[in-house]
Parts: structure tokens; sequence; C-alpha cells
């Protein structure tokens, strides 16, 4: 989401985003931090992944669960609008950044639709394709929930395969190949083999457990 963000900043210069990652990020870690520690103060190291299943048949556990339900309901727009860019953006073979970059605090896509004539057709959307990837994503995460019992399970392969990716693999070799020579470029190299040998070793530990 990192492109859409820097195009709704009214000032997208390099320090105010920094600003908005280094803020979303640690509100995130706050309130993750408070809540499993939360979770483990009740209920001690004995506590099921699927924290729902802690609790005792109630009322009020039953209308906690119809809010989770809601609460990952809303969450797949979040999760797919971007997934579905990237996908979209392989198709045609179009720079993903390309339509985010800012020039003048004006996107590309803006320029160009400000520079047509009031005369001029717009560009018909492509909404078999549109339609195509989000059933594409939503059966895959529907088949996922009807596979599989333990939110816990999908957790840790989650965590070990993509978490691992996006916070040590990708970063790591992308800096590699395109970032400058120095220093830094070694460190990237560093952090991209990290990546490699955790996700392994944390995939073993997933399977052994």
């Amino acid at each position: 989401n990192i492109f859409a963000v820097n195009n709704e900043l009214r000032d997208p210069t390099r320090r105010r985003l920094d600003m908005v990652v280094v803020g979303a990020v640690s509100l995130a870690l706050a309130l993750y931090l408070v809540i499993a520690n939360a979770g483990y103060a009740t209920f001690g190291a004995g506590i099921h992944s699927d924290v729902l299943t802690n609790y005792a048949a109630a009322p009020a556990i039953a209308l906690a669960r119809v809010a989770v339900a809601l609460e990952v309901t809303s969450a797949i727009p979040l999760q797919l609008h971007p997934s579905r860019e990237c996908v979209k953006s392989l198709l045609t073979r179009d720079a993903p950044a390309a339509d985010y970059s800012l020039i003048d605090g004006e996107s590309p896509s803006r320029r160009r639709s400000s520079s047509q004539g009031d005369d001029d057709p717009p560009e018909a959307p492509r909404d078999v394709e549109h339609v195509a990837i989000t059933l594409g994503f939503l059966a895959g995460a529907l088949a996922v929930a009807l596979s599989v019992r333990s939110l816990g399970k999908v957790l840790s392969l989650v965590g070990a395969t993509g978490s691992t990716t996006i916070s040590y693999i990708l970063p790591g070799g992308i800096y590699w190949r395109v970032g400058p020579a120095g220093p830094k470029r070694y460190l990237a190299a560093g952090q991209f083999l990290l990546g490699c040998v955790i996700m392994p070793a944390a995939l073993t530990f997933v399977f052994l457990k």
C-alpha cells in the first residue's frame, strides 16, 4: 500500500513518507504487544493459537466470534486491492511504480487524464480481468478456510514464508539489485541470506511441532 499512501500525502516528501511508515509500524507493534501479552497474562503458556477457543461457551464469546468474522471480512478488500493491482501489472507488463511516481505532486495517471480533452473517450476498464482476479483470490481464501481447522497452523506457515519473504528476502534482494554501491549493499545481501536461512528453519520447526 506504500504507493497509494505516497499519492495521498499532501506533501509527499521522503521525510513525511518515512514518518508515516514509522508511525504506522510503531502503532501496530504497540497494539500487537498489548494484545499478545494480555492473552498470555490471562491463560499462561497453554494458550491456544485461536484465542476464542480458550473461552467457555457464552453469549459474550459468541458475540466476539461474530465481531472477529466481521473484522476478517472487512480486511479482505484491504489485502485484495494491492495484490490484485500487482497481478494486473504483471499481466499487462506495466511497471507498478510508474503509475504511482509523483512529479510536482501529480501522478502520471492524473497528468494523462488532465491532458486529455473533454471530447476524448476514457480508457475502457478491464472489467473481466478485474473480476476474474478478484474471484480467484476470494476462491483461494475460501478454499483455505474450508480446508483447515486450526488458525494457528495457517498463521505459522504464513509467518514462516510470507513474513520472512516480505521482511528479509525481498528488501535485501531488491536493494542488492538496484541500490547504489556501498556498505548498505552488502548489508542488504546479508539480510537476503539471513531470510533464506530463517525461512527453511522456521518451516522445519512448524512441521516438527
